[in-house]
């Protein structure tokens, strides 16, 4: 076979890079997972309470119904980013 068209690499001088798992997250990817469950939460809050609300719930039941949907999100945000 005249000169093969994949050859070997030479990977003597190859650079290990490290696993994205294998470093710790960066201010910025912090900063920005933190703006965007905010601005997730914040959106969807004024609708959940006006729908609470709407349904006949005292403020009190309105603030528990609230309360029980942040903690819902949370763990629904831990479960899948330990599964990922």
């Amino acid at each position: 076979m005249p000169n093969a068209p994949f050859e070997k690499a030479d990977l003597s001088q190859a650079v290990a890079m490290p696993h994205a798992s294998a470093s710790r997250p960066s201010l910025a990817t912090l900063a920005a997972g933190s703006l965007a469950s905010f601005v997730g939460f914040a959106s969807s809050f004024a609708i959940v309470v006006k729908g609470f609300l709407a349904m006949g719930a005292t403020p009190a039941q309105a603030t528990s119904g609230l309360i029980a949907v942040a903690f819902a999100m949370g763990f629904c945000a831990i479960v899948l980013s330990l599964k990922t």
